[in-house]
């Protein structure tokens, strides 16, 4: 039986593949402190869950609202008024 295993760790390239993000912005965010790294000789690894963490931080705080649909019933004027 073979076991399945989520990574507790991403390389920047697969960080960059699982977040949408550039490395070079996820080094920017290791920098600031945003993004837990851990290195391990030459390598520099990501730690998942502090990836998911910061996804979460960041949530809402882009161009469109947490719940598009809410917005929407909001701006459309009400039948009959």
């Amino acid at each position: 039986m073979e076991m399945h295993m989520d990574p507790i760790s991403l390389t920047y390239s697969e960080a960059s593949r699982a977040s949408g993000l550039g490395k070079s912005k996820l080094k920017q965010l290791v920098v600031a402190g945003e993004l837990e790294a851990a290195s391990v000789g030459r390598r520099t690894l990501i730690l998942a869950d502090s990836l998911r963490a910061m996804i979460e931080r960041h949530r809402g705080r882009g161009k469109y609202p947490k719940n598009i649909k809410q917005s929407q019933a909001a701006a459309e004027p009400e039948v009959g008024a």
